[in-house]
């Protein structure tokens, strides 16, 4: 306390939350007799019985709507639905005699209608939002004293064409823009720091948008359904991009993928049938699950060394895919991965891969041969379901089982695989699943070695020769 000025302790007393803190402060020594004298504002809630402790007080700050105004009643607009009334503050308590002070200010939140109600009296509103029954009344032009959209905000105003952000706005509100189908133009201010779930969603006319910088945070399904958007300029401060991100925006074609994010949400850019091309950082260290799922169009890409998990569906019927290479830091190839990828012809599978989820290349048509490295100890059923142009697999030493557990080359696994002709079982297989090589018709003779005790139902077709093994 002996080295804090009167001045700086006035500073530290601002972040006191009761009276009696103040009083008590007055207690400690001499200098700081006078404290209270010092403000010409009150830093606290006050009434009528604690405002004799601050005598020079000029401006009233008010941090609720039911704080003391001391005579100086205002109205507050109250949305109830699609229903709003406006109540009178304070009207029931009773003051001896109106205070007249230089200014009052309200950190409390209100509409954009209060505002205007209370345009004549001397009362600075500090945190005001704009609500969906204020651009009934008010229009689309939003205030330049508007701090916040409200949830829903414009949804659904489809005579919406332009609007520009005011830079007092720190977030785009969830479903802020939601169906707004005749929207083309927005302004968004360097201020907006986060766009809200579904906030452009089914922004069906808007065809371009530019993220400035200052923001961190995209979520949930923000750009879903978004027909028209072709391209997307994003700020390089995204940490994520969260599930949904870019949902249905059959249009885009491009997404270059900012050096700032770490993780590209579940279904971020599914059925984004015109996506061609996209460039993931090596920031990044997950795709999640249908992130792609159903990009017909996407041709090119290059999966980083910072991945460490493919998910589930992630490429699925990326129909035009050709070939990929995994990198060595993928140790599970989820379910569904590349299923549907028709156009898939060639795959690298590094040694770090250690298991193949189901239906994992279910119908990949193009795809004539595959490696399964040694590392690789489980393949789950139906993994190679449909692929009619597989003609040779090589199946590691270390696999135990063909079967539907742990160790396996699942059930139905080749079904299908019609120009399947050659296939090396090791002797470390002991089962063989249900239907496992079903429907290849150009395996013409198999040798299975004698550590197989059990063959599932169907699991050969009946053209196939069976030679067994001896030790």
């Amino acid at each position: 306390m002996s080295k804090l000025d009167s001045y700086h302790m006035m500073i530290v007393s601002g972040y006191f939350n009761t009276i009696k803190n103040f009083i008590n402060l007055e207690f400690v020594c001499k200098k700081f007799n006078d404290n209270m004298k010092k403000f010409h504002f009150n830093p606290i809630p006050i009434t009528k019985f604690t405002i004799k402790h601050l005598p020079n007080i000029e401006t009233l700050h008010l941090w609720k709507k039911y704080n003391e105004n001391f005579g100086n009643g205002f109205i507050v607009n109250v949305e109830d639905g699609d229903y709003e009334y406006y109540e009178e503050v304070n009207k029931r308590k009773s003051v001896t005699e109106k205070k007249v002070f230089y200014q009052i200010i309200a950190w409390f939140e209100v509409d954009y209608g209060t505002v205007v109600k209370n345009s004549s009296l001397n009362i600075k509103f500090k945190n005001v939002i704009y609500t969906k029954n204020n651009t009934k009344v008010y229009g689309f032009k939003i205030p330049q004293c508007i701090g916040s959209l409200q949830d829903n905000c414009f949804e659904k105003c489809e005579k919406l064409k332009s609007i520009i952000i005011p830079p007092k706005i720190r977030s785009i509100s969830s479903g802020c823009f939601d169906g707004c189908c005749n929207l083309s133009n927005i302004e968004i201010p360097t201020s907006v720091i986060s766009f809200g779930n579904f906030c452009f969603c089914k922004c069906s006319n808007l065809s371009n948008i530019v993220i400035p910088p200052s923001v961190s945070f995209i979520g949930d399904n923000r750009f879903d359904k978004y027909s028209s958007l072709s391209s997307v300029l994003m700020s390089w401060e995204i940490k994520s991009m969260e599930r949904g991100c870019f949902t249905g925006c059959i249009n885009l074609n491009s997404v270059t993928i900012p050096s700032s994010v770490t993780s590209i949400g579940d279904c971020c850019f599914s059925g984004c049938l015109s996506l061609s091309n996209i460039e993931i950082s090596t920031s990044v260290t997950s795709i999640g699950d249908f992130c792609f799922n159903g990009c017909s169009s996407l041709s090119i890409l290059t999966i980083p060394s910072s991945i460490l998990k493919l998910g589930n569906s992630c490429f699925c019927k990326c129909s035009s895919l050709k070939n990929i290479n995994i990198p060595s830091t993928i140790e599970l190839i989820d379910d569904k991965c590349f299923s549907g990828c028709s156009s898939l012809s060639s795959i690298v599978i590094p040694t770090s891969v250690t298991s193949f989820g189901y239906y994992c290349f279910d119908g990949c048509l193009s795809l004539s041969n595959i490696l399964i490295p040694t590392s690789v100890t489980s393949i789950g059923d139906e993994c190679f379901n449909g692929c009619k142009n597989l003609s040779s697999v090589t199946i590691p030493s270390n696999i135990t089982l063909i079967s539907n557990y742990c160790f396996n080359l699942c059930r139905r696994c080749f079904d299908g695989c019609c120009n399947l002709s050659n296939i090396e079982i090791p002797s470390s297989v002991t089962s063989i699943g249900d239907e496992c090589f079903n429907g290849c018709s150009s395996l013409g003779s198999v040798t299975i070695p004698s550590s197989v005790t059990f063959n599932g139902d169907n699991c050969f077709p009946t053209h196939t020769a069976i030679i067994q093994k001896s030790n």
